[in-house]
């Protein structure tokens, strides 16, 4: 980074800071700022681990940058010239490899550059769902599975609005079952939680096949490779299976495909449910 563009740096995270005192002078500057089509430069650069602030000031910082950024990924094409899409995204995936390690919790700043990140794919139509596995601990990977199934059925978290890159999206979740269905129960031994995956991959693989002409029995196919896994993990986390079971309940036109899965769920969860 050159000299002036750390002085435009420094400045800027100087106005990020003085929010925290409630300045309206403060607040007027940094409105200014953020009006600027390269401010996202800024915060991504407020965000490298290469750099870093005082005390408090620097986690405030950093999580208002990782908002922002979430924030503009979610209206990318609004106002993000065509030649730097692919840099936008380029840089929010750098950001998510600077995660620290296995051991860290995902905080909400990690989380806004998870949204920034498959948001900004989505938009691109480049979205791949394993694209950062072994890249990034199991807790982020986690999050980056469950963000595009939230985006593609909420306007409100993605406005989506062009029908070849919804249907572009819906048709890479449903060919992606196989691989991301494998990677939920490997994780499974070591972090229970990743079957919260599994219910929302589910219910987004359902609704895709109102819209696109796809085999619809092919995410129960690829579900009951991992049968003896998943009725472990129901037997151990049974609200977590009637959730799964919700959902198989909901598939239509799959019937001979369906019962082999959804029975044996049924059969471990009416005992633990009589006993409760």
């Amino acid at each position: 980074m050159d000299d002036e563009s750390g002085i435009a740096l420094q400045s800027f995270v100087f106005q990020v800071a003085s929010l925290r005192n409630g300045s309206k002078a403060a607040q007027d500057r940094l409105s200014q700022t953020l009006l600027a089509k390269d401010v996202w430069r800024l915060c991504a650069e407020a965000l490298s681990t290469q750099r870093s602030f005082d005390g408090d000031v620097d986690s405030f910082v950093r999580v208002f940058c990782a908002s922002r950024l979430a924030n503009l990924a979610r209206r990318l094409p609004a106002w993000c010239p065509k030649d730097e899409l692919q840099c936008f995204r380029e840089a929010m995936r750098l950001l998510l490899c600077q995660h620290p390690g296995k051991t860290a919790v995902l905080t909400p700043m990690w989380r806004q550059i998870g949204v920034a990140l498959v948001a900004s794919e989505l938009w691109l139509g480049c979205w791949k769902p394993l694209a950062l596995a072994g890249t990034v601990p199991a807790e982020c990977l986690k999050e980056l599975l469950l963000l595009p199934v939230e985006m593609l059925y909420c306007d409100q978290a993605l406005p989506l609005g062009d029908v070849q890159l919804w249907q572009l999206a819906a048709g890479t979740l449903v060919k992606a079952c196989e691989a991301v269905f494998s990677v939920i129960f490997r994780n499974c031994v070591n972090d229970p939680n990743m079957l919260e995956v599994l219910p929302g991959w589910l219910k987004a693989a359902r609704l895709s096949f109102e819209w696109l002409d796809m085999d619809e029995a092919r995410p129960l196919r690829a579900l009951h490779e991992h049968l003896a896994s998943l009725l472990s993990s129901v037997e151990a986390m049974p609200d977590r299976g009637c959730e799964i079971a919700q959902q198989l309940a909901r598939w239509v036109r799959c019937d001979a495909e369906l019962k082999p899965i959804l029975r044996p769920i049924l059969d471990r969860l009416l005992p633990t449910a009589k006993m409760k």
